[in-house]
């Protein structure tokens, strides 16, 4: 699934991170578990803040 740095995908409201996620410049799924751990602290950090946006 491709997201943005943020883990947001193509789907308002919808995050994506781990092995899931696709980012663009990347030419696979994250490989590692650290960096699977870090995209889905920060999608979920990206959620938290859209959430609280919205109201």
């Amino acid at each position: 699934m491709r997201v943005d740095e943020l883990g947001r995908t193509s789907h308002p409201g919808v995050f994506a991170a781990g092995d899931l996620a696709h980012l663009p410049g990347l030419p696979m799924p994250m490989a590692s578990v650290v960096m699977a751990a870090a995209a889905g602290q920060l999608a979920a950090s990206a959620a938290l803040a859209t959430t609280r946006a919205v109201g």
